[in-house]
């Protein structure tokens, strides 16, 4: 629906995977995952996931 902040929502996903040791393919699974729900609904942060 809306582009943007996806590459923040991907960023944020990626360092999130870094810093907790997942292996790659986990980390880039997840990092798209939050990259797709972010760009799901219209606004900077609206769709940014709680991790619970």
């Amino acid at each position: 629906m809306d582009p943007v902040g996806a590459g923040d929502g991907f960023n944020a996903g990626m360092l999130y995977g870094l810093l907790h040791g997942w292996e790659l393919a986990r980390t880039l699974h997840f990092a798209n995952t939050f990259c797709s729900m972010v760009v799901g609904l219209i606004g900077d942060n609206e769709g940014v996931p709680y991790y619970e």
